[in-house]
């Protein structure tokens, strides 16, 4: 058997895109093969959610101020307002003959296989116990799959607080394998770190606070209902959350464990209904499989926690509704090469893609992705290329790793305290595009964002699961880039396809110690006139539901 570390390396290689090929895929649409885009149990008891209409406040920028937002209790209403700006539907659209959803949190192709579970405390007006629930974004609802008493539900919780929620995330690869082939296993993880933003930024809102909990993949599947499941259909565990009141303190959060014997009383209580199949053929992809199974932990990996910011100093917020950002995020499909950008919005938006900040701090761990901006259009700041460390590491690691930009400039406009310097002036829009897999999205922005991780050296230190997190930690940067993107006005745009080895070279990086896992462009987006738009729920009001 191959080294499961050995079996990420060659994975990732394998999934390269090239000038001369693309990562292994049909090379076309196999539309007989297309899932149902929802996840359902059938006859599962189901409760539907109010759908809140958005509020005016809190204020986005508000989201990022300690204190600004008060913690409001746990009730069913907090609980379905949590769901509908994060998870939920957020419009329909038809093109072409074809009718398909969208939801509040961007996926890769619009394929979302990353599925939420909940498990809370009894709540008036939705169990009467402590309950595993399945969210349903079709129905808005929460689908009943087992129950605890209350003694295995204090030994669930532990040391985490008692009005605690916990959120579980599982993948289907194969929502995302259908059209993407063998590099989907990385979109998927993108998607479960675009997940967890939504997430924490839906619970600010709340003045909740999200932290991830340290789990072995096996007790998650255990956890969350999903370890019988078998085939190309099946749920991978992903990650547990803990969404509490107030920030856990790190040493709490790193030192929760699940207690065995509640995973046996989960297995009892667990109800049989099956999930609704999705497709009724399929294509293997083998290398998916095969990572994923290299990539599960099967022991809690000990890391260093980054404490929680404290948050940025009271100003005047911007008078933008963190509830409306959410609902009407979309990804800019084209861009049009003509908006601008502020200086002061630029750097606000560089601030917040520091450490620790919201939405960063689900995922505690020191920072493992660095950024290079490739800067179109942004008034006052001169265009060309910009480095951007996001810890002490990573500035030492670029500064040696970027053969070809060894040439660091601070540049006028950008302030001594942000790690943002200059590694190449002129204009980048041609290499943008051209590395972008020849995409007019990368250029006609007003920035691009090429998101570099600490490869080699994260995962030996950390083991093959660590392969997921630097994805998630580039999904999260990508949800904080549309948020902030939405919040000036403009939209952004996810870009999985780049041509991997030409980003190195473009850099001088040799090796495996620095790798790029995602691109991100924003700018202004041109609305598609030939797309028809509906409203998010009109399917179930238009059955009086």
């Amino acid at each position: 058997m191959t080294d499961p570390l050995t079996t990420v390396f060659e994975y990732h290689q394998l999934t390269k895109h090239q000038f001369n090929r693309y990562a292994p895929s049909l090379g076309y649409t196999d539309w007989a093969c297309q899932p149902d885009a929802f996840r359902r149990y059938k006859s599962a008891p189901l409760k539907r959610l109010s759908r809140p209409e958005p509020q005016e406040t809190p204020l986005f920028d508000e989201l990022h101020m300690a204190g600004a937002v008060p913690p409001q209790m746990a009730g069913v209403d907090e609980l379905s307002r949590l769901l509908y700006h994060s998870f939920a539907l957020s419009g329909w659209v038809t093109s072409n003959g074809k009718h398909w959803p969208l939801r509040c949190v961007p996926s890769a192709g619009g394929m979302h296989p990353v599925e939420a579970y909940l498990w809370c405390d009894a709540l008036t007006g939705l169990t009467p116990a402590p309950a595993l629930l399945h969210y349903n974004a079709y129905e808005h609802g929460l689908e009943l799959r087992a129950t605890l008493g209350e003694q295995q539900w204090r030994q669930l919780l532990g040391t985490l607080p008692a009005n605690a929620l916990l959120f579980g995330f599982t993948n289907i690869h194969w929502r995302s394998s259908w059209k993407f082939g063998a590099r989907a296993y990385r979109f998927c993880q993108h998607d479960l770190g675009h997940a967890l933003g939504a997430l924490a930024y839906a619970a600010a809102t709340l003045g909740w606070h999200c932290t991830l909990l340290p789990i072995t993949d096996p007790n998650l599947a255990k956890l969350l209902g999903v370890a019988a499941q078998e085939g190309p259909e099946a749920e991978q565990p992903g990650c547990l959350v803990a969404v509490t009141p107030g920030p856990l303190p790190p040493n709490l959060a790193a030192s929760w464990r699940l207690d065995p014997s509640v995973l046996e009383h989960v297995q009892e209580k667990l109800l049989t209904h099956k999930p609704a199949p999705l497709s009724n053929r399929y294509h293997p992809w083998p290398a998916i499989d095969e990572v994923a199974v290299a990539c599960l932990e099967q022991e809690i990996v000990e890391r260093p926690r980054v404490p929680p910011f404290a948050g940025e100093q009271a100003s005047t917020p911007r008078p933008a509704g963190a509830d409306k950002l959410f609902r009407r995020r979309r990804s800019a499909g084209r861009m049009d090469g003509a908006h601008n950008i502020e200086l002061e919005d630029f750097l606000r938006i560089c601030r917040r893609l520091g450490p620790s900040r919201l939405p960063f701090s689900i995922l505690p761990d020191e920072p493992a992705i660095h950024l290079v901006f490739f800067v179109h259009r942004v008034k006052g700041l001169a265009p060309g290329m910009y480095v951007m460390p996001r810890s002490k590491e990573g500035m030492a690691l670029l500064r040696t790793e970027l053969k070809r930009m060894t040439d660091w400039q601070r540049t006028e406009g950008i302030p001594e305290r942000l790690p943002l310097f200059q590694i190449q002036p002129g204009d980048a829009q041609i290499p943008s595009r051209v590395l972008s897999c020849n995409q007019a999205l990368a250029s006609g922005g007003a920035f691009m964002v090429c998101m570099l991780a600490d490869f080699e050296g994260r995962l030996n230190r950390y083991g093959p699961g660590e392969y997921r997190r630097l994805h998630w930690e580039a999904g999260l940067l990508g949800q904080a880039l549309y948020m902030e993107a939405e919040a000036i006005g403009l939209n952004g745009c996810g870009i999985g396809c780049f041509i991997d080895d030409a980003v190195h070279q473009q850099f001088g990086i040799h090796g495996n110690k620095l790798q790029v896992l995602y691109h991100f462009s924003v700018g202004g987006g041109v609305e598609d006139n030939a797309i028809e738009r509906h409203p998010a729920y009109s399917h179930l009001e238009n059955k009086g539901l």
